[in-house]
Order: structure tokens, then C-alpha cells, then sequence
């Protein structure tokens, strides 16, 4: 098990660009297992969400000016994929945010 120290220690090195490979193999080299050399480095999560929320307010206001509901329609879809990234973002982040 790789102490907190020890993660703390290999992300400030990876944040002030030592690159993550020859950090990687510094670890296998002192014999830790690829699943305590993954926990160190974890996946980015990309967030959509801001670009769902502008989409549909936009296609929201086109739809409210043209009068018409198929455009208002997409917009509600927009506005529930905003709501759904966001709830994936947080669960992959661990925090708790919109339910």
C-alpha cells in the first residue's frame, strides 16, 4: 500500500512536470502492483455539462421567439443531459452536488 505521503509526494512531482511514465516505472521499480501505481494517477473526468446548459438556453430562447415546440422540446432534452452530467460528474468525482 503506497502511503498518502507517498501519493502526495508523486502528484506535486507529476504537477511540476515530471513526466508520469518515468514516475510510473520509479514505482514498479520499488515493487509496488500496477493497481497501487493506477491509484496515484487517476483518470481526468470531463464535464460537458456547461456546454449542454448553454445549448439549451439558447435553442430554449430561439424556440420561445420562433413560437415553436419542437425547438422547445429539444431544449427540455438539453436541459435533462445537463442534469445527467452533472450527476455523473459528482458520482466520479465523490461529491454529492445535484440528486
Amino acid at each position: 500500500m503506497i502511503s498518502p505521503e507517498k501519493i502526495a509526494s508523486i502528484k506535486k512531482r507529476a504537477k511540476n512536470g515530471y513526466p508520469a511514465g518515468e514516475l510510473r516505472a520509479e514505482l514498479e521499480a520499488e515493487s509496488y502492483s500496477k493497481e497501487e501505481i493506477d491509484a496515484c494517477f487517476p483518470a481526468h473526468v470531463y464535464d460537458m455539462s456547461v456546454w449542454y446548459f448553454v445549448f439549451a438556453v439558447l435553442v430554449f430562447f430561439a424556440g420561445a421567439a420562433l413560437s415553436n415546440g419542437l425547438l422547445l422540446l429539444l431544449s427540455g432534452c438539453l436541459f435533462l443531459s445537463f442534469y445527467f452530467e452533472r450527476k455523473r460528474v459528482n458520482r466520479k468525482k465523490g461529491k454529492a452536488g445535484i440528486d
